[in-house]
């Protein structure tokens, strides 16, 4: 049975994707993220997550927000033929105005290695409209990440810098109404929620698993 691997974005978890279903001849599989290493390079992160699940070519993976960039870049590794981007972006060109420009600032540097208080709260304001649910799962995932990996993290994103992949078919599933990315397009396989927010995973279960759907039937066409 082939596998669906989910990763999610940053600040978040396996928990972003509890409203996602089974889907036939298919094994979910969520990746969580692991502590990166002092000055780890990108693709070194990815090739332990790689190792550590034993990803294959012809697995599915299913990158959300930052979790695209590490699924483009698992494609790269292995070969995989199929990536799906969920409310992300392929590089850091893919995020609004305002973001890449405080990216570009690097005021990630700022940001101290302990947790401050309140700073979850804050920070989920800048999502926009979502669910009280959605902000308070959000929330908790939130305190349980490492402020470390967050600043590590925000940095590969300043970096990224998408290169074609060959033999992968990218999938592009972009809400209308994202505050955190733009509502771009790829030449092809863009399906857009409308009204789905950055946490639309949650938001708009029925329809993200509906396009999932969507997909995996076309992949097995």
């Amino acid at each position: 049975m082939n596998k669906l691997y989910f990763i999610s974005g940053l600040g978040a978890d396996s928990r972003a994707f509890t409203k996602i279903q089974e889907f036939d001849n298919y094994q979910n599989v969520f990746i969580e993220w692991i502590p990166n290493l002092p000055n780890e390079a990108f693709s070194n992160y990815i090739a332990r997550l790689i190792k550590g699940y034993d990803i294959k070519a012809n697995d599915i993976i299913i990158g959300l927000s930052f979790g695209g960039l590490a699924a483009i870049e698992i494609a790269r590794q292995t070969s995989a033929e199929k990536v799906i981007l969920l409310s992300s972006f392929q590089d850091k060109n893919g995020l609004k105005p305002h973001l890449k420009f405080l990216l570009d600032l690097r005021l990630y540097n700022l940001i101290p290695n302990f947790k401050l208080k309140f700073f979850d709260k804050q920070a989920v304001k800048g999502f926009g409209d979502v669910s009280e649910e959605a902000k308070q799962g959000l929330i908790e995932m939130m305190r349980d990440t490492n402020p470390k990996f967050i600043k590590w993290s925000l940095k590969q994103i300043r970096k990224s810098k998408f290169k074609m992949i060959p033999n992968t078919e990218i999938f592009n599933i972009i809400g209308t109404k994202d505050e955190l990315v733009q509502n771009w397009e790829l030449t092809s396989n863009n399906f857009h929620i409308n009204n789905g927010s950055h946490l639309m995973v949650y938001d708009n279960a029925d329809e993200i698993n509906t396009t999932l759907k969507k997909i995996l039937q076309v992949v097995n066409s």
